[in-house]
């Protein structure tokens, strides 16, 4: 479980604006299959985390506070709660405006 923890702290700290589901594909396992979990059902808590890691509690409540230091997730509870409750903000996907205007610049 160590190891797990060192993987967290070598994730890269991932600015605000939301991810990318590119993004959350890309992080190994099984920190995406927490994060794809969290998209599918709005919020993950602390106790799915632990079921999913086979973990205790406490590790599981680590793994998340790290998720959401390093901006994969947000925390929805207030810090000093027991049970822990994450939330996934996904990017929003430009418009095709943005895109066409983009393309006319570039003139290709």
């Amino acid at each position: 479980m160590d190891e797990m923890v060192r993987q967290l702290a070598d994730l890269p700290i991932h600015p605000a604006g939301g991810l990318t589901m590119t993004e959350v594909l890309s992080l190994p396992e099984p920190f995406s299959s927490i994060i794809v979990d969290c998209v599918r059902h709005g919020s993950i808590t602390q106790e799915q985390i632990a079921e999913q890691l086979g973990t205790t509690l406490p590790l599981a409540r680590q793994v998340g506070d790290i998720l959401a230091e390093r901006g994969y997730l947000q925390l929805e509870d207030e810090p000093a709660a027991d049970i822990r409750t994450y939330r996934v903000y996904l990017s929003r996907i430009r418009p095709r405006a943005d895109l066409s205007k983009l393309w006319n610049t570039l003139d290709l």
